[in-house]
């Protein structure tokens, strides 16, 4: 900033103060003097004290004058719990903060800001984290510092690296750097080790603009806030709902939800200092509360507990903690569900309950399940049923029957083994009229731990797409929610439980356009721009009056499953549509115009795909870009069962000894191959379809995402 003449100024903040307080000459280093009507002076031991019309009266639910989870507020004044002094001039000096602080088993405080703030005094360092001691229920016995160091800076210092962007000794010679800038602080206030994060993170994408020179909103990864934001399983009291519910009458079966740390390759626009990264995605599913509000109304009081698991570390170590966590928890019934990526690991875990308690009883469901039933039934004993489908119906039948001992097999759109020992596959049970449903229940779900919630309002696809697993799950057909329970739902979210977010989760939103346009109409006069909403949509039901329409009504991103730049393939795999990849560039650059954030999605690995069908998707992915069509997100095919796609290659799945088709999930892949060769219905994930050149186009792939290479 000082290179291109611009004044930089040191500020002093906080956000229970409304912002910056004070603010210093340009080229100084102290923080300045307060804003007019606000003062910020010194207390005991240096803490400073705000006062002025800026300072809020308290926390949310907490009475004024009580302590919250970082500050506190007596009589008016803001005790900020942030050290300082003042100079002659009246200029602040900021010192410290005990907000930053952890505490060690001998006693001592530490001051992790300060550790952090050397760190990235050095020039190589983008960003840096110290955490340890007991804050954020790490309970380390030392701190740790979290660097990320600028690999630009790194090849200028230690020249290009070797295999590994920190193999050669780079991480040694940047670790006894950092040692030695440390050394300004006493030996107990320093980290005890280093942990190095890719270079390729995501958070330095800030800033970024649209086309139209719109502020594009920042999207940072959860892996790259350091605060640790995987929180897995939270060993805390069950959720439950306010008063006034019906009392329930049959006991709490476990509703567990498993999800991983869904990393997809990203490219982002070409004008962003780094082109490769992974997108994560924190989004509660928007079955997950309808089901437990028909549980609570066929009077079952369910335990929700979500989890999500590390796929790029250990399994083992994951696999006994979720038994582990599962077993101290009082249900005798577990339901579970979550997508086939996840499936190995729900089976392994439960496999290790049952084993350990052979009394608990467990019934599976999901998109996952749902697609392995009878090989589900087949090689896991344990398993009392499989429910396919919809779930909303079937599942409180199959809790009543278990509990009573009845027989499942007889239960419409169940999977199970029959009082003579064969295995029954049921049919899924369609949902057709959804407003039927009960109310989705909210009050079991700590909606913190989400950044989004989905709120669907229709079910199903007409496209016929070979390579999608949705017709397998819902079956032909669409079903609709009037848009009147619609946006009662999404009121009651955004008025009582405070949500501004919201992902419609229907698989293709834009599909027609007289219920999209009432749609936006509605959310438009309820909500103007305030609340903001982001949904799938596909290149042949987007056009310009529909996308005003969303943008006016606070949609600010979409996700557009381009596919393919091939139009051959094209013709062959999508099914429905008729578009071309010329028609695909013209609609993500028109709706780059309207969104904050387009995606786009495009899949490579196809069985009869040709060097040539690979290159042309490739080069669509620059061009979408360098046209500003917003982001890129490539996937390689995945065999998803019950799809024509993978029952048609079932006999010539492949199941690589080392499978690196995702950054990432190598080691869970790995680790889930004994399942896929049982059935790869079961591992889809550890399986390839195979396709021509595969361990080519695997290099190709990674480098181009990794250097952007012309293509």
């Amino acid at each position: 900033m000082r290179a291109l003449g611009q004044p930089v100024r040191h500020t002093y903040g906080l956000t229970e103060a409304c912002g910056f307080l004070t603010v210093g000459r340009a080229g100084s280093r102290d923080q300045g003097k307060p804003l007019p009507g606000m003062a910020v002076l010194p207390g005991a031991g240096g803490e400073l004290l705000v006062t002025g019309p800026a300072v809020m009266k308290g926390y949310v639910k907490l009475p004024p004058g009580n302590i919250g989870p970082r500050c506190s507020v007596e009589n008016g004044t803001l005790h900020t719990r942030d050290f300082g002094r003042l100079e002659p001039g009246g200029e602040l000096v900021y010192e410290s903060s005990a907000r930053y602080q952890c505490w060690l088993d001998r006693g001592e405080p530490v001051q992790c800001d300060r550790a952090a703030e050397l760190i990235m005094e050095d020039p190589l360092i983008l960003r840096a984290a110290v955490i340890g001691g007991r804050k954020n229920r790490l309970d380390l016995k030392s701190t740790v510092a979290i660097v990320a160091p600028d690999p630009d800076a790194l090849r200028r210092a230690f020249g290009p690296a070797e295999g590994h962007w920190l193999g050669g000794g780079r991480r040694e010679r940047l670790a006894a750097r950092l040692q030695r800038r440390l050394e300004a602080l006493p030996p107990a206030q320093r980290p005890s080790d280093f942990v190095f994060t890719s270079p390729h993170s995501s958070a330095v994408w800030t800033g970024k603009l649209c086309p139209d020179r719109r502020p594009r909103y920042a999207m940072l990864q959860p892996r790259d806030n350091f605060d640790l934001l995987y929180v897995q399983l939270r060993d805390s009291a069950k959720q439950v709902p306010p008063e006034g519910c019906e009392e329930r009458r049959k006991g709490e079966p476990l509703f567990l939800s498993v999800e991983s740390e869904f990393d997809r390759p990203l490219m982002r626009h070409e004008e962003a200092s780094r082109d490769f990264g992974f997108k994560a995605d924190k989004v509660l599913g928007g079955g997950i509360a309808t089901l437990l509000g028909s549980l609570e109304k066929a009077g079952w009081d369910p335990d929700y507990l979500p989890y999500r698991f590390q796929w790029h570390k250990v399994m083992e170590p994951q696999v006994r903690r979720l038994a582990d966590f599962l077993l101290r928890r009082p249900g005798r019934i577990i339901a579970a569900g979550g997508a086939s990526v996840v499936l190995p690991f729900i089976l392994s875990a439960l496999r290790e309950v049952c084993r350990k308690d052979p009394s608990r009883k467990v019934v599976l469901g999901g998109c996952g399940p749902s697609a392995a039933a009878r090989s589900i039934m087949e090689h896991f004993p344990f398993v009392s049923a499989v429910i396919m489908g919809e779930a909303e119906l079937s599942m409180p039948r199959v809790l009543e029957a278990l509990d009573a001992g009845g027989d499942l097999s007889a239960i419409p759109g169940v999977t199970a083994r029959a009082p003579d020992g064969s295995i029954v596959v049921g049919v899924p049970e369609r949902i057709k009229d959804l407003d039927a449903l009960p109310p989705a229940s909210y009050g079991r779900i700590d909606l913190r731990m989400y950044h989004h919630v989905s709120v669907p309002t229709m079910r199903g696809c007409p496209n016929k797409c070979k390579f999608c697993g949705n017709r397998a799950m819902y079956g032909p057909g669409v079903s609709m929610r009037s848009l009147e329970k619609v946006m009662d739902e999404i009121r009651f979210l955004h008025y009582e439980r405070e949500q501004n977010d919201f992902f419609i989760s229907d698989d293709t939103f834009t599909l027609l356009k007289p219920r999209v346009l009432q749609f936006c109409a509605l959310m438009k006069a309820e909500f103007g721009r305030k609340v903001n909403w982001y949904c799938y949509a596909s290149v042949d039901s987007l056009d310009a009056e529909r996308m005003k329409a969303m943008a006016e009504s606070g949609c600010r991103s979409v996700f557009v499953g381009v596919e393919s730049g091939s139009d051959r393939l094209l013709r062959l795999y999508k099914g429905a549509g008729g578009y071309t990849a010329a028609k695909a560039l013209a609609t993500i650059a028109e709706a780059s115009k309207y969104f904050a954030s387009v995606q786009s999605g495009l899949i490579v690995g196809f069985p009869d795909e040709t060097l040539f069908d690979f290159l042309q998707t490739l080069r669509m992915g620059a061009r979408l870009m360098k046209r500003g069509g917003g982001d890129v997100v490539f996937h390689w095919l995945k065999a998803i069962p019950l799809t024509p796609l993978f029952e048609n290659s079932r006999g010539s799945l492949i199941i690589p000894p080392d499978v690196s088709l995702y950054r990432g999930n190598r080691e869970y892949s790995r680790w889930a191959k004994d399942f896929a060769r049982l059935d790869p219905s079961l591992a889809p994930w550890a399986a390839q379809i195979p396709t021509p050149w595969a361990r080519l186009k695997s290099f190709i792939l990674w480098r181009y995402l990794r250097d952007h290479w012309n293509l």
